[in-house]
């Protein structure tokens, strides 16, 4: 179901997952993508178990994996069909309307979506049919972190820092961060630990890192599609972990404790 998003210009800007070209392959296909992904993945050396704290030596390593890595799943990402991509959005809001965690948040932190990442359309429909109150993320470059904006569907949005559709400067009220119960977050790979690999700039572990220093620990899900899936993210000390992802297969609880790796420390930058 597509939903319209309005520019304060003349020209509207349609969120239409007809028209975008970005893909996902569903069923059989999409695990021989993961399995793909992983093997090739395996082989160039890319994946590793990387330590929570890492020495500067390593920086540099570590920094070369997650560039392969975003590689990789951008290059799967843009062989895939809007047509499988749209069906892919529904059995995950289906999937996420049966989870307790959502049905229990009166706040939900979502994103809007970069062409190729999960269509989120149909999520803040759900949301507005059910009357939970819906929150979107504002880039801050300057400052090089994320704001917080309330936003529900039908509200205008602008062209922000790196083409992210967003609120325009300036609207809305502030918004109370303890209202926030739920994140959605976006990314590039996911893995079964808590991992989450987003796309370089530290946006998301830093404005999770915040409210974490805040006192406010919403549940944090990963949205994307099953090939995304990886053995292990490649991370360091200031990577935000994760309580879980969903996929169009269904919902998968990360394994790890988020208490301990809070109780270590967490950079807030």
């Amino acid at each position: 179901m597509a939903l319209a998003f309005q520019r304060r210009r003349s020209q509207a800007v349609r969120w239409d997952s007809a028209r975008i070209p970005h893909g996902f392959i569903a069923g059989s296909i999409a695990v021989s993508f993961s399995v793909a992904l992983r093997d090739s993945v395996s082989s160039s050396g890319i994946i590793i178990t990387a330590p929570w704290e890492l020495k500067m030596d390593q920086a540099e390593h570590l920094s070369s994996q997650k560039g392969a890595m975003r590689k990789k799943i951008l290059q799967l990402r843009r062989g895939v069909s809007p047509l499988a991509r749209e069906k892919a959005a529904g059995k995950m809001v289906g999937h996420l309307e049966r989870l307790s965690v959502f049905r229990q948040a009166g706040g939900v932190h979502c994103f809007i979506p970069l062409p190729g990442e999960v269509d989120t359309g149909p999520i803040f429909t759900l949301c507005q049919a059910l009357g939970k109150r819906t929150y979107v993320p504002i880039q801050m470059p300057g400052e090089r972190r994320l704001d917080v904006a309330a936003w529900r569907p039908g509200d205008p949005l602008v062209s922000g820092a790196f083409s992210v559709l967003e609120p325009p400067p300036g609207d809305g009220v502030p918004v109370d961060r303890s209202g926030i119960d739920l994140v959605l977050a976006p990314g590039l790979a996911f893995d079964r630990h808590g991992g989450r690999l987003g796309y370089g700039k530290g946006y998301y572990d830093g404005f999770l890192a915040a409210m974490a220093a805040e006192g406010f620990h919403p549940v944090v899900i990963g949205l994307a599609f099953s090939f995304q899936i990886v053995e292990e993210v490649p991370r360091g000390n200031r990577d935000f972990p994760i309580d879980g992802f969903l996929t169009e297969t269904g919902f998968f609880e990360a394994e790890f404790s988020k208490a301990e790796f809070l109780g270590a420390g967490v950079s807030k930058r």
